[in-house]
């Protein structure tokens, strides 16, 4: 089998010499000489050896065949050098030549000219247009005609019309079957096209369906936002406070699909990049379980984690597998009735294992193999009412970026069961118990309310997050980046909330304006833009925090507090460092004012230290005491840093060309001392 298979490579490597060079002829024609090439050289090569081991002497087969084999191998070193044309006139023509040879001359009454009969259909095969093939037509009718009549003296000559018109008829079954070819080429080509033009006008109008879900997602973050944020304002009659539950499950229930078409879209889009880090997998988990506690305890749902002793580090995206992971925790509570329960369960040995089991109402067998397909749901009465169908489709592509595999097994209204698999080489045990983070923190307290100025578009949003923050915070409002610089350079901003996309002059083109000007102010941008490439745009500028929509009042507040923070803070720092630079540039500005007295007097042999000390206006002992004290360098040896600095700038730009000129522009009188 191996012998077979290199026979076979090597065979095929033969074929394809010369097609990379070829790249104006089609790569079928180049194959198609090499063969014929093959062919011819292989069948040449056996005749003359089996004539040589017949009669041990050279015959003259042998002879006349010797002059084509050579022609094979030069018409195939040509075609390997791209020289297609050439290497195909010279195999077409000299195999007319070399049979009429043979024919005449050195094997004489043998059939050989019978073989001039297929040279004209091999030219056919090769070129394109039909001159080439004609004119072989006629040179080799025209020298079979020659042999034959003259040359051979066969029984039955009377045949010749036969003959003729045979070796026409080969010419027109060619001719035939490549005309029929050529049109099933062109056909396949037409319909190549269209089925190209069709898969390009499909993903025009799958971008189309990416982009119109992508930014229908962005416009209905911010009424999302607005109401999700003012529900946890109103109080009402215990009877209202039911209501305003119900109305924050469902604003909850619709960021969650908001969620899911833009993962759909970056998925489509091939925008998702997971950034590893190794995680503590346990506290992982139990964050999400502590999450959900409250939703499965307030419908009743026994909901239980069931962990090992030892803390597991895993390499995850952490942002991502929480989602992922938050998805099946909502199918779970959402197909789980009243009184049922819900398992989280991580199992350790030779990999790990996490499951999410519930005793809900389960996956028909028919449908286990398909629930990992977008918008595919199983009918029953739950997916009939709400779920769109793609929350498991990025589950699976999430654990596909990770590498790790998902599963799933159900046994209607008993068991269901969703299993992670994570590999062995994407973690590790370990009993080491991280020590309990310095929680204490320097209390840096602002003396009156800081200004704050909330830039957004849109009036109701603008609104809602001065309501905010009007307990801590002097607000100021702006509808665009340009009200925004009016508004900074009539006020002063300690901090500035603003959205990324605006009409005028949008949260980006805001932010670059700011740095340009020098204006550190701490940033936060609140945007309904999730896709990364904008957030790495904002942090590029110094943005302090870029949160989404919609967003966590709380997280507003702390992320400001500690952009206020750290802003006091640097301010300090600067502060005290300015003093230590004050004091420091005195004693640089003292060094620079001796360099600059050297330099002056550079090419001066006879400056000496004294000098120095003379045009600094004290005395040798007083410049070596300072100087040595702030460098750690002496007088003189300042003086020769300086003139080794201007020899070397000197010697760079070539004005002089002796060691002897070079030392004398510096001040030295022996060119070897020098």
């Amino acid at each position: 089998m191996h012998v077979v298979s290199f026979v076979n490579k090597q065979y095929l490597k033969f074929i394809n010499t010369g097609v990379k060079r070829n790249t104006t002829i089609s790569f079928k024609n180049v194959q198609l000489l090499n063969t014929y090439l093959f062919i011819a050289w292989f069948l040449g090569t056996v005749i003359m050896l089996k004539d040589f081991l017949v009669y041990q002497n050279v015959t003259p087969s042998i002879m006349g065949l010797s002059h084509l084999w050579g022609m094979y191998i030069l018409a195939f070193v040509l075609n390997s050098k791209g020289y297609f044309t050439m290497a195909a006139y010279l195999f077409i023509f000299y195999l007319i030549f070399g049979f009429t040879l043979l024919a005449t001359v050195f094997t004489p009454n043998t059939f050989v000219e019978f073989n001039l009969m297929v040279i004209p259909c091999m030219a056919l095969s090769i070129f394109k247009k039909k001159g080439i093939p004609l004119l072989s037509l006629l040179l080799s009718f025209l020298c079979f005609c020659v042999v034959f009549v003259y040359f051979v003296n066969y029984q039955h000559k009377e045949l010749f019309p036969e003959y003729s018109i045979l070796f026409l008829s080969n010419f027109l079954i060619v001719h035939y079957f490549k005309t029929n070819n050529k049109k099933s080429e062109a056909l396949i080509l037409k319909e190549k096209l269209i089925v190209e033009q069709q898969a390009k006008d499909l993903e025009e109008l799958n971008e189309f369906k990416s982009h119109f879900f992508v930014n229908l997602s962005h416009e209905m973050r911010t009424p999302l936002t607005l109401a999700k944020g003012y529900t946890h304002k109103i109080e009402g009659t215990k009877k209202d406070q039911q209501y305003i539950h119900l109305l924050k499950n469902q604003t909850q229930q619709l960021h969650h699909i908001i969620n899911n078409i833009m993962d759909l879209s970056k998925l489509d889009e091939n925008k998702y990049h997971i950034t590893t880090s190794e995680i503590n997998f346990i506290n992982l988990v139990k964050g999400v379980f502590t999450d959900f506690e409250p939703l499965f305890k307030e419908k009743k749902i026994a909901f239980e984690l069931i962990k090992p002793e030892n803390v597991i580090y895993i390499k995850v995206d952490k942002g991502l597998f929480k989602r992922a992971l938050s998805n099946l925790l909502n199918n779970s509570l959402k197909f789980t009735s009243a009184k049922g329960k819900v398992t989280l369960k991580i199992e350790v040995s030779t990999k790990i294992v996490l499951k999410i089991i519930d005793n809900g109402i389960g996956i028909p067998a028919s449908d286990i193999s398909q629930v990992f397909n977008r918008f595919y749901q199983s009918k029953n009465s739950i997916t009939q009412s709400m779920g769109s169908g793609i929350g498991l489709s990025i589950v699976k592509s999430i654990m596909d970026l990770h590498q790790f595999k998902i599963s799933a097994t159900s046994h209607p209204n008993q068991e269901t069961c969703f299993s992670i698999c994570i590999p062995t080489y994407s973690y590790h045990k370990s009993n080491f118990v991280p020590a309990k983070a310095n929680t204490h923190t320097t209390s840096i307290s602002i003396s009156e309310k800081p200004v704050v100025l909330v830039v957004d578009d849109h009036t109701e949003m603008r609104a809602y997050i001065k309501s905010t923050l009007t307990d801590n915070y002097k607000v100021l409002e702006a509808k665009s980046g340009q009200q925004a610089l009016e508004q900074i350079a009539k006020h002063k901003v300690h901090a500035l909330v603003t959205d990324f996309m605006m009409p005028v002059m949008n949260g980006l083109e805001l932010v670059t304006v700011l740095r340009e000007k020098k204006l550190q102010i701490p940033t936060v941008v609140l945007t309904a833009k999730q896709d990364n490439q904008s957030k790495i745009n904002m942090l590029r500028l110094g943005v302090d925090a870029y949160l989404h929509k919609p967003f966590d009042e709380e997280e507003l507040h702390l992320t400001l507090q500690n952009c206020l923070k750290n802003e006091i803070a640097r301010k300090e720092f600067i502060k005290e460092y300015r003093v230590e630079t004050e004091n420091i540039s005195e004693e640089v500005l003292f060094i620079n004012q001796i360099k600059q007295i050297v330099q002056s007097h550079v090419s001066n042999a006879d400056f000496t230290v004294l000098s120095l000390a003379d045009n600094m206006f004290m005395t040798e002992r007083t410049l070596h005491r300072k100087l040595k004290s702030i460098s750690g360098c002496t007088p003189k040896e300042i003086i020769q840093d300086v003139k080794f600095q201007q020899a070397y700038n000197t010697y760079k730009i070539g004005e002089y060309t002796s060691v002897s000129e070079l030392s004398n522009s510096v001040g030295y009188k022996n060119p070897s001392y020098f």
